[in-house]
């Protein structure tokens, strides 16, 4: 997605960089911390990456439960990654700029995170394996997406109207075999494919929210599901794939 919209980028650099998203952690980013624990993942003196790393929540949050690591973060924008360089919660981690769609580092990581991105890209095996050509042997690549649980490839088109922006983007979503054989055919020590779900009510906003979207949960078999104001419904799930 192009984040370069002027006042508008300046809105959700602000956003992001909220003290509530370093006191009230995303819940996907504790789900990712619950299943390395359910694991018994050890983590010590490891080069860990987070890829599309925002604010550097998720970096925050996994330094906190594994300190004894060396941190980088890789993000595309130059005004959220001199933001990041100033936030005192984010001392000892290296951010650097970077793009997922080509060879962004020298170093090779023992493990590398790429969560809430995938989707925005269409020809995803090309990206996960951009990233795999970044791992160490024997390292982990995590990552979450949105995949669809029948085996139809979904390309969603959209349009953003704001006051002064007129955006077009989509949303890619895989399918749930696809992304299995993808994996398969990798040739990995192991992966893993893990329901990734959603256990907290977001309401729907009036008037559709501010943002890029207005996300929400509907109950659905006991279930809250992800939503937005796209009317598609979001089956998320986390993937964990070792590297020969």
């Amino acid at each position: 997605m192009n984040y370069n919209l002027g006042k508008y980028r300046k809105t959700f650099n602000k956003k992001y960089l909220s003290k509530k998203n370093f006191e009230n952690i995303k819940y996907d980013f504790q789900f990712v911390i619950e299943i390395l624990r359910k694991k018994k993942t050890k983590l010590n003196n490891q080069k860990i990456i987070d890829v599309g790393c925002s604010n550097g929540s998720f970096l925050y949050l996994l330094k906190k439960n594994y300190p004894n690591n060396s941190y980088y973060g890789l993000e595309l924008d130059k005004n959220l990654l001199d933001l990041n360089k100033k936030n005192k919660l984010l001392n000892d981690i290296v951010f650097f700029k970077g793009s997922v769609k080509k060879k962004f580092s020298t170093k090779k990581y023992n493990l590398i995170t790429f969560l809430g991105t995938l989707n925005i890209f269409e020809n995803q095996e090309f990206i996960l394996k951009n990233l795999f050509t970044h791992l160490r042997s024997k390292g982990l690549l995590i990552f979450n997406c949105y995949l669809n649980k029948d085996n139809i490839d979904l390309n969603i088109n959209y349009r953003k109207y704001l006051k002064k922006y007129n955006i077009k983007n989509a949303i890619y979503i895989k399918s749930y075999e696809l992304i299995k054989k993808f994996l398969t055919k990798t040739k990995l020590l192991s992966f893993f494919i893990i329901p990734n779900p959603y256990p907290r009510v977001i309401k729907k906003k009036k008037g559709g929210g501010g943002g890029w979207f207005n996300i929400y949960t509907l109950k659905i078999n006991k279930q809250n599901i992800r939503s937005n104001n796209l009317g598609v419904l979001y089956d998320q799930y986390l993937i964990i794939a070792k590297k020969k």
